[in-house]
């Protein structure tokens, strides 16, 4: 696919570069080239008004030194900020543009990901999470697709039961009514509603927010380092999500799901409340594409019970919480009242058994009315994980 194009004209001489550009901050719009032939001079034609950088050229052409390629890499990043209406780059800002990521990762190889914008001229832009090895993880304007290639476009076998429950979340249809009923009727169940649990997530969650930061350098030194990061696991339409966002506590808040349309419901959600959409991943609770050791804080509410691998995901969410991380979660309880041949449903001690055996430290799981299960989990300062 080609490339966006630089015309350079220092002093007769022409140079063309072909370029991508690194970012974490999210994307950028197309730009393409305007050619000049006054001087040494780059030009820009974008959606905001065009910029034109055009040093003086030295009285003698021959004391003129040769474009460093580090330098004009500063000039490009430069004029790209400025064509959006934003300062130039200060020596931090290009590094935080440049920065390897602090908690993505390869869902195969756990190797940190570089969101790369390869520019294309007059169409478009071409958006890629890439590792150090070269993989490719496609992004669109709604989330990041981290689902190995394999099962992006398959549901990979498990079982009847398992592939029927997974589609059902990927339906539009699911998706739509999700807070439109669906999500109420679990109170039938005695899950106490999303309020009260934001309630009682966030006591538990408050040893491990930023929200009092002593200075602002540490602050950023936290933020640099991933600290303050929380991941809504199997988001849904973003009900919780949503309140950790407004919190304000969080330094980073991912949501994640397998299911495309619930991740677009969510950002529809987020803009119809006016909220800035946090980054929405599309994720194997599985293979998690999260960096060992990288997150403070997850939430898996109602999705236990809808996890097809959950013995392997629950050894996911352990490996990605940092020593000391925190697990909240909900599902539903087995008994003589409500039972399922389609989800998994738990008794409690059961329940108890299975994060213990993946390794959580403390492990609290309590009843809520007549059939909802907590679990509260902590990462013991010791463990470990897949590597």
């Amino acid at each position: 696919m080609p490339h966006g194009h630089i015309s350079l004209q220092p002093f007769g001489l022409c140079a063309a570069a072909a370029f991508a550009v690194t970012t974490t901050q999210g994307f950028v719009p197309p730009i393409t080239p305007a050619t000049s032939h006054a001087g040494s001079c780059v030009c820009f034609s974008a959606p905001s008004p065009s910029v034109s950088i055009a040093p003086t050229p030295p009285t003698n052409p021959a004391e003129a030194s040769p474009i460093d390629a580090h330098e004009l890499r500063g000039v490009l990043k430069d004029a790209l900020y400025r064509s959006l209406g934003n300062e130039a780059t200060t020596s931090s800002r290009a590094e935080n543009y440049d920065a390897m990521e602090h908690v993505l990762a390869c869902p195969l190889t756990l190797k940190p990901l570089r969101r790369v914008v390869r520019l294309a001229g007059p169409f478009g832009q071409v958006v890629n999470m890439v590792t150090t090895r070269g993989n490719k993880y496609p992004a669109n304007e709604v989330y990041m697709d981290l689902v190995p290639a394999e099962e992006r476009m398959q549901v990979p076998f498990f079982s009847p039961s398992a592939i029927v429950t997974q589609e059902l979340f990927r339906s539009p249809l699911t998706s739509f009514l999700y807070e439109r009923g669906w999500r109420d009727n679990f109170k039938t169940a005695g899950f106490p509603g999303i309020d009260e649990e934001f309630r009682d997530l966030e006591a538990f969650f408050a040893p491990l927010s930023d929200a009092g930061s002593e200075s602002e350098r540490e602050g950023e030194q936290q933020r640099r380092s991933g600290r303050g990061t929380v991941i809504d696991l199997s988001c849904g339409s973003g009900l919780m999500a949503r309140r950790l966002c407004r919190s304000r506590k969080w330094k980073r808040v991912i949501a994640a799901d397998f299911s495309e349309s619930m991740l677009r419901e969510t950002r529809r959600r987020f803009l119809e409340e006016k909220l800035p959409v946090p980054e929405l991943v599309r994720a194997d609770a599985s293979r998690q594409p999260f960096q060992t050791s990288s997150v403070d804080a997850i939430h898996a509410g109602a999705a236990l019970h809808c996890w097809p691998r959950l013995e392997e995901s629950l050894r996911e969410c352990l490996r990605v919480l940092k020593p000391g991380g925190r697990m909240y979660a909900s599902t539903f309880e087995v008994n003589e009242r409500l039972q399922s041949n389609t989800f998994r449903f738990f008794q409690l001690d059961e329940l108890r058994r299975l994060f213990v055996s993946s390794g959580f430290g403390e492990v609290e799981v309590r009843r809520e009315g007549v059939a909802c299960l907590i679990v509260k989990a902590v990462k013991a300062m010791d463990s470990g994980g897949r590597q």
